[in-house]
C-alpha cells in the first residue's frame, strides 16, 4: 500500500472510530478532542476552521460577533467551526461558552496539542482547512487590527470569510495568510 493510499485509509479509519467513539463534532457543544480526532472529523464538511482565544483578549472576545454571523451565514454541512480554547481555567469552558452564547463547537486545548499542530501563536488566530486536512488560509478574522492597541474604525477585508468562499466554490484562496493581533498564547 503507498504513503498516501495508507494515510486516506487510516484517517477514514480515524475518521469512522472518532464518530462512534465522540459522536459528530458538530453536534456537541464542547468536546474533549485530540488534534486527530479532530483531522478525522474535517471530511464531514466542506470548510473547517479552526479559532485559537483566550477570555481575557479583548480582540479575541470582539470577534465572536463576527464569528457568530459567519456560522449563521453557512450551513453546519458546509462549514465547522471549532473554537479552541487555549486558556488556563480548567473546568470553565461550559461557563465560557454559555456566556459567549455562540453556538460553536468548542474545545479545551490544555496541552497545546491543536496550537502545536496548526502553528497557533496569537489569540485570536484562524485556521481554515478543506475536507481533507490541507491548511488553506491562516491568520486573522479580518483588517480590524493593524497593529497591537491599534483599530480600524471600518473594517475593509474580510479574510477568513474570503477564504471560506474561496473553499466552498472550489477556488484557490487569494490571501493565504494575513498576520494576526491580539494576545500571544503563553507557553506551558
Amino acid at each position: 500500500m503507498s504513503k498516501k493510499a495508507w494515510e486516506n485509509w487510516s484517517a477514514s479509519l480515524l475518521l469512522v472510530l472518532s464518530i462512534f467513539w465522540f459522536g459528530d463534532l458538530s453536534a456537541q457543544r464542547v468536546v474533549n478532542s485530540s488534534p486527530e480526532e479532530i483531522r478525522a472529523s474535517f471530511s464531514a464538511q466542506k470548510v473547517n476552521c479552526l479559532f485559537f482565544f483566550v477570555e481575557d483578549c479583548p480582540v479575541s472576545m470582539r470577534d465572536f460577533s463576527v464569528v457568530r454571523e459567519l456560522r449563521n451565514k453557512y450551513d453546519t454541512t458546509q462549514l465547522s467551526i471549532i473554537a479552541v480554547y487555549v486558556g488556563d481555567k480548567r473546568g470553565e469552558l461550559n461557563a465560557i461558552a454559555d456566556s459567549i452564547g455562540t453556538e460553536l463547537v468548542y474545545t479545551h486545548d490544555l496541552a497545546h496539542e491543536l496550537v502545536e499542530m496548526a502553528g497557533a501563536s496569537i489569540t485570536p488566530e484562524y485556521f481554515v482547512f478543506d475536507n481533507v486536512g490541507e491548511l488553506k488560509y491562516r491568520g486573522a478574522i479580518d483588517n480590524y487590527a493593524y497593529g497591537y492597541a491599534k483599530h480600524r474604525k471600518r473594517v475593509s477585508k474580510h479574510y477568513l470569510e474570503d477564504a471560506i468562499n474561496a473553499v466552498l466554490k472550489g477556488k484557490r484562496v487569494a490571501t493565504k495568510s494575513s498576520r494576526p493581533y491580539g494576545c500571544y498564547i503563553e507557553e506551558l
